[in-house]
């Protein structure tokens, strides 16, 4: 039960904040993002499904994020039905880097 009243207020809160920033005439910079994917890389096998899956899980108002790797995509992905998301690549920590 407290997850749907839970759920009901975030929808309301995004829908208030998207009324105010269209109002304000800034809804084309700030954007509201309701699910983020991230691209498992597989390492040496065919990363197409995982490319597949992420973005057919997070098609709308979303962000969809590649881990900074080398991607084999040996089999064509189709990517249809997108609208208001953004893909991109995750930025590297200090402590991710090896010397």
């Amino acid at each position: 039960m407290y997850s749907v009243l839970l759920s009901l207020l975030l929808e309301q809160e995004t829908m208030v904040l998207r009324l105010l920033l269209s109002l304000l005439g800034t809804s084309s910079i700030a954007q509201v993002f309701s699910k983020e994917c991230t691209v498992t890389h597989s390492g040496v096998e065919d990363d197409s499904p995982a490319i597949l899956k992420a973005f057919s899980d997070c098609q709308v108002d979303s962000v969809i994020t590649f881990s900074q790797a080398n991607y084999s995509a040996f089999t064509p992905v189709s990517l249809t039905g997108l609208s208001n998301y953004t893909a991109g690549i995750s930025p590297v920590s200090l402590t991710d880097r090896r010397c």
